[in-house]
């Protein structure tokens, strides 16, 4: 199999800080809710060994990405900040801006397919959809439990008080409420490592927003 994604200017920590404000917004409040069991389907969408592979190709992604900046039809997609990571409830980090980018600068994108392949991936979607499923499972990880529970519990009036970076985040930690147990226990320490070392860099191929509340 083959696998590939990482696709948007923005570091991949600033999805984890939009989680890290809401997680914080939510605590404050002390709801009485409890962590949540409600059973959720543990079918793996992926295997530990394609996360690893998908993990271990991230340093050279990211490296692309940040050549791919200086071309002005991929710079447009890889600096905006409109279009959300979410669609239909699940989170598109790689393979939306992908998407955009085969349709916007096709030469990019060709590049991205060129090396996908060169990581093993049957194409840039493969690597895309991969992404999708890693990135969300990864980030899912670092949310406290119950944390999506007690956000449920919030009336509209309270999370207009919340600041911007608070609201984005209870959106994405909705979407990430739905990832499988057995995904999560996917990602091995390792491949988390390799994750947290490739959110270092300055570019990246996966649209998460940044999120300065």
């Amino acid at each position: 199999m083959t696998i590939r994604a990482n696709l948007y200017q923005t570091r991949l920590d600033h999805g984890s800080a939009a989680i890290r404000c809401a997680v914080t917004a939510v605590l404050g409040l002390s709801l009485a809710v409890g962590a949540g069991d409600e059973a959720r389907a543990q079918e793996a969408s992926f295997e530990s060994i394609h996360a690893k592979t998908f993990a271990m190709c991230l340093p050279k992604m990211n490296s692309l990405a940040d050549r791919l900046r200086t071309e002005p039809e991929a710079e447009k997609i890889f600096d905006s900040t409109e279009e959300s990571p979410i669609k239909d409830g699940k989170l598109q980090v790689y393979s939306g801006p992908l998407t955009q980018l085969r349709e916007i600068a096709p030469q990019a994108y060709s590049q991205v397919e060129d090396e996908a392949k060169g990581c093993g991936f049957e194409s840039a979607v493969t690597f895309g959809d991969l992404g999708d499923k890693v990135m969300a499972a990864y980030l899912a990880r670092k949310i406290p439990p119950g944390t999506a529970q007690q956000i449920a519990q919030l009336s509209p009036d309270m999370i207009q008080l919340m600041p911007p970076g608070a609201k984005q985040g209870f959106a994405m930690i909705k979407a990430l409420d739905s990832v499988s147990e057995a995904d999560k226990a996917n990602l091995t320490d390792e491949v988390m490592g390799l994750i947290d070392l490739a959110s270092e860099d300055a570019s990246s191929l996966a649209r998460i927003p940044d999120v300065n509340p």
